[in-house]
């Protein structure tokens, strides 16, 4: 019997959506490093990024996409390799996902992507066009299956792939991050494997796209169902493996630990934060500082991306900020080591109110709070224009925004919104795990940073005296807890009304109602949960509605 081997080469490419030049580029070099490989693998749309959107309608970047399939169809001449592209696919006015293979400067054949997720924060079906596809090639006497992301999670697709007698399975991914998709992602694979005893390479890009993370952490699963490790988490990556014997191993090092929740969330946000504040045509973020958790934690992640020297704090003090927040925003100061002006809105706060009670001959806290809130706004958009290049970071958590614990155009103003989809207990967690741990991804390489009296304090507004947030909302754990079952689990009423105290549930059911308003014209925020507000929350704002 032929011994069939194959000297794979895998890439867990970083990519920029539409940045042809340096996508070109580094896909050239990999190919021209690897060249003596026999099969060189690349992720979903690794040509364009994740996803270009309706730039793929524009003649001009379709005429990119052809120009950069030609480039690197020319570098595969006479060379060993074969090469699996991950790109768009234009053909007789249909825009196609696709793996090209090529060999020789030729695409010897074109695998298109069948299954096309229309949920959540995906839309593709407005885009892409199935076809009818083989998905197997044949190298080295080596039958190879090749599913395209969401195909793997079909197992009509799966079975319809693997009954081919294939060999090894390939799947390249643009498989977006949550907190339990590193988990999920292996779990699948391993069923796959239940079914046919096949070696299974998931190749995963890395990008971050506006709201979206694409967190690599690919892996491989030898003939056993055994995991060999996993590629890097959040970071570029790549692989050197053999198939040989009717199973694979791999002869670059790779990882075996297991991420904490925190750990994967927190890296992620680090990624995410960097990647939108770059490829949006800034360097820096500007964060208003109250001395809280949220903006704490907001100003450590904006320097773990960024750098001390791209990162600005504001801070704005009022007559209800306590000496415990000016001690703690010192400290911030000291221990981030980032520049924190001092802009006391005492003043300004009082001649808004003045102007105001002539006119309207109100006397309200609540319109006291808010013109607090929008002042601090005003301030922070007043220095972005200062600093053009620095962009305003707004600080409201998940649980604030689910309730509409918030001011419209006042705490909600702002470019980028880094903590939107972490519920308050998960920016304590979040916060304990940064003073323990420096994640690899940081560019501010020390621990102990967060003040504990940020982490131990009571949450406050500050906006009045003796002011906390439990008294207009509950404590955390269980507003949390009702949130995370309304929101990610789509929890009935009578499971709600079983596992909660009815008066709690029908508070938070009517608080995400009529704050909906707000959530819609909040600033932009990285995706980590399995239900994030954005792509993933499509609700009608005026509707009548309630749950009951």
């Amino acid at each position: 019997m032929n011994n069939k081997k194959l000297n794979i080469a895998i890439y867990q490419m970083y990519a920029v959506v539409g940045d042809f030049t340096n996508n070109v580029k580094k896909i050239i070099a990999f190919i021209e490093k690897n060249k003596d490989k026999d099969l060189i693998v690349l992720p979903e749309l690794a040509l364009t990024g994740y996803s270009p959107l309706d730039e793929l309608h524009t003649p001009e970047f379709q005429t990119l996409v052809f120009t950069s399939i030609y480039q690197i169809k020319e570098v595969t001449l006479n060379i060993k390799a074969t090469v699996i592209l991950g790109t768009p696919y234009f053909l007789e006015n249909q825009i196609h996902n696709v793996a090209l293979v090529i060999a020789n400067s030729k695409i010897i054949e074109v695998i298109y992507k069948s299954k096309f997720p229309n949920n959540g924060v995906f839309n593709e079906s407005r885009y892409f066009t199935p076809h009818a596809t083989k998905n197997t090639v044949v190298i080295n006497d080596v039958c190879i299956g090749i599913g395209i992301c969401e195909d793997l999670w079909h197992q009509d697709k799966m079975q319809e792939i693997c009954n081919h007698n294939i060999d090894i399975l390939i799947s390249i991914n643009g498989s977006v991050f949550d907190s339990t998709k590193v988990a999920q992602r292996l779990a699948v694979c391993k069923n796959l494997y239940n079914y046919k005893n096949i070696p299974l390479i998931y190749l995963n890009l890395v990008s971050a796209n506006d709201d979206l993370i694409f967190d690599g952490s690919s892996f491989i699963l030898n003939n056993l169902g055994e995991n060999l490790g996993h590629l890097k988490h959040v970071e570029e990556d790549s692989a050197h493996l053999v198939y040989e014997n009717n199973t694979i191993s791999s002869i670059t090092q790779l990882n075996c630990q297991e991420y904490s929740k925190e750990e994967l969330i927190y890296k992620a946000l680090v990624f995410g934060i960097k990647e939108f504040i770059i490829n949006s045509g800034f360097k820096g973020a500007l964060i208003g500082m109250s001395g809280g958790i949220d903006s704490t934690l907001c100003a450590t992640l904006a320097v773990d991306a960024l750098g001390v020297e791209n990162v600005i704090g504001v801070a704005m003090p009022s007559q209800y900020t306590s000496q415990l927040s000016t001690s703690i925003i010192a400290d911030i100061q000291n221990k981030l080591n980032i520049n924190i002006i001092n802009v006391p809105i005492d003043t300004i706060s009082s001649s808004y109110e003045e102007s105001l009670q002539k006119v309207l001959n109100y006397n309200s806290n609540n319109i006291s709070e808010n013109i607090q809130s929008r002042i601090r706004g005003q301030i922070l958009m007043s220095f972005s224009s200062f600093y053009p290049n620095f962009m305003v970071l707004t600080t409201g958590n998940k649980s604030e925004l689910a309730t509409g614990y918030c001011t419209l155009y006042g705490d909600t103003c702002g470019g980028f919104n880094p903590l939107k989809d972490l519920y308050k207990t998960q920016v304590f967690a979040l916060c304990k795990y940064r003073n323990s741990h420096i994640p690899t991804n940081s560019v501010y390489p020390h621990m102990n940073i967060i003040p504990q009296e940020a982490i131990t304090r009571k949450p406050s507004a500050e906006l009045k005296q003796n002011q906390f947030d439990e008294d207009s909302l509950m404590e955390y754990e269980l507003l949390d807890s009702i949130l995370y079952a309304i929101i990610e689990e789509y929890a009935p009423l009578d499971y709600l009304y079983k596992k909660f105290d009815s008066t709690s549930v029908n508070k938070v059911l009517n608080l995400i109602r009529k704050s909906h308003f707000k959530r819609v014209q909040s600033a932009i925020g990285l995706k980590v949960s399995t239900r994030a507000f954005g792509k993933d929350y499509q609700y009608p704002l005026a509707h009548k509605f309630i749950r009951k």
